[in-house]
């Protein structure tokens, strides 16, 4: 519950009676801040109290993954996928195991709710997001299937290589999630700004995209630019909103790279061919501009206070 701003000269009085007006229970928790950065994820509150848009668009695919210590006989950095022949699609079965740094991996893999429900699994995206494994890393898939998620993974994926099925097997139940894939399309980012006030969104809660990595990349150039407009002209407004009009240009080309990819390789194109395209957008016209060492000075320095 947002309170009135830091810098308000309301009394405690005042404060109490637009609590009241608001409908604001005595007993809730209501924090006072100057600015409120939105990293709340898919299904943002801060992202409905501003913008008011609903959820994002549901993909008709459910995704499974986890994090483990990686099997000896896996080589330390190289990356591997199990795809149809023609290359990863987004909306067809596939999955990935991806070697970490520290001797851990990540497994992953997506499958079409129909193919789901051709074997006798449902996937409700309401009900089972509200108590997915996704938000509390619970053991069952939703309140209304008791059906563990390894063995939804495990039946869903029974077709795959054997490979693949022992590790999922040798996971811990507790550290699989399973969760829809959820988009912002290209036509979901606002135009002008996502963002009101002293309040501005990064990361999936302005922009989930696809859970390819591109969400993590795209939220780690929101902090780079965020902080930049910041060091400039401090905690204002202003700062917030040249923050937004810089993202969201970006955000769109990258949403729209994947929208044209995704229909090429619909149509026969194979995934190889796209990667030119693909490396220019994400990485060669990723531009920041430093920030500077130290503490801000001047103007910036003082509306950081």
């Amino acid at each position: 519950v947002l309170g009135p701003p830091a810098n308000s000269s309301s009394s405690s009085a005042d404060h109490k009676q637009q609590q009241q007006q608001q409908g604001v229970d005595e007993q809730q928790v209501v924090a006072t801040c100057k600015v409120l950065v939105g990293a709340d994820g898919w299904f943002s509150p801060i992202r409905q109290q501003v913008l008011a848009d609903g959820p994002p668009t549901f993909k008709e695919c459910v995704v499974w993954r986890a994090r483990i210590h990686k099997p000896d006989w896996m080589p330390a950095a190289r990356t591997k996928w199990w795809v149809p022949p023609h290359g990863p699609r987004q909306m067809e079965m596939l999955a990935v195991f991806i070697p970490l740094p520290d001797g851990d991996m990540v497994w992953q893999c997506h499958s079409p709710i129909h193919v789901m429900q051709a074997k006798g699994l449902s996937f409700d995206p309401i009900s089972s997001e509200v108590s997915s494994s996704h938000a509390d890393n619970s053991s069952t898939s939703s309140a209304s299937s008791r059906t563990p998620v390894k063995q939804r993974c495990l039946k869903t994926f029974e077709d795959f290589p054997k490979t693949f099925l022992d590790v999922v097997a040798a996971t811990p139940e507790t550290a699989i999630t399973e969760h829809g894939l959820y988009q912002r399309t290209t036509n979901q980012i606002p135009d002008d700004s996502w963002g009101a006030g002293m309040v501005t969104l990064v990361g999936d809660a302005a922009h989930t995209a696809y859970v390819d990595g591109t969400g993590l990349a795209l939220a780690l150039e929101d902090a780079a630019v965020l902080a930049w407009h910041v060091q400039q002209q401090g905690l204002t407004e202003a700062a917030l909103r040249a923050f937004e009009r810089e993202r969201i240009p970006r955000v769109k080309e990258v949403f729209s790279m994947g929208d044209r990819q995704a229909a090429a390789m619909a149509a026969g194109v194979a995934q190889r061919q796209l990667l030119a395209e693909r490396a220019e957008v994400l990485y060669g016209k990723a531009h920041f501009r430093p920030l500077r060492s130290g503490a801000p000075s001047g103007a910036a320095a003082a509306m950081l206070n």
